[in-house]
């Protein structure tokens, strides 16, 4: 068993919305459920605590992988010679050949880097969990282009908590529940409007439906 685990600071923001009791709760599960106990949580308090959970499971399974690779290694006499390797991340499509003349226009690069996709920076791993939470998705990958929005919508002073409190209200929009929240996508929050609608939890509860911007 693990005698330690790891908090990202990222993570944490989520205590700004919190009470002081709420937060005492929190890491209370935080604490039992690293010890194998079940945390008994209300939904609310759950709903903040299943980003903290799914990291766990992750790093869990990180650390007995690497366990039995020690295991294993100490069987065999010891630590194989270490070969290079390097971080897997997804291939951009339809590179040019270094030798090859580059007669693309520049509107074809830009498509290629809108579709492209990359390794999910480690601060939205925690936003990717809340979104796959919040409604039953199954989502594993950040396309470029809206890392690059979410970027910029943090540049222009909004923050993690503001996005992770939209998605939380827009699951309870009436509209989205009808819909079976179809267009609630991680392009749809990456919208200023968006987060300036949802983010204020009073607007969460309204009874009048609107038709999203697509």
């Amino acid at each position: 068993m693990k005698k330690s685990f790891i908090l990202y600071c990222d993570s944490l923001e989520i205590m700004d919305h919190l009470s002081n009791e709420q937060c005492g709760q929190l890491f209370r599960a935080i604490r039992d459920f690293n010890n194998g106990i079940e945390p008994d949580l209300d939904f609310g308090l759950k709903m903040a605590f299943l980003p903290f959970q799914n990291q766990f499971k992750r790093d869990l399974e990180k650390y007995n992988s690497q366990c039995e690779i020690n295991r294993a290694n100490g069987r065999n006499g010891g630590r194989p010679k270490k070969t290079e390797t390097t971080e897997p991340v997804f291939k951009k499509p339809n590179q040019t050949k270094p030798n090859q003349k580059n007669h693309d226009s520049d509107s074809d690069n830009d498509n290629d880097n809108e579709n492209e996709t990359i390794q999910i920076p480690m601060e939205f791993v925690g936003l990717l969990d809340w979104f796959n939470q919040c409604f039953q998705k199954r989502s594993r990958v950040f396309p470029k282009s809206i890392v690059y929005k979410y970027k910029k919508l943090f540049v222009d002073g909004f923050n993690m908590d503001d996005v992770k409190t939209a998605m939380f209200n827009a699951k309870r929009d009436q509209f989205h529940i009808d819909s079976k929240f179809k267009h609630c996508t991680l392009e749809f929050f990456s919208r200023p409007d968006k987060i300036d609608r949802f983010s204020n939890g009073s607007q969460s509860n309204s009874s009048t439906k609107y038709i999203p911007t697509l």
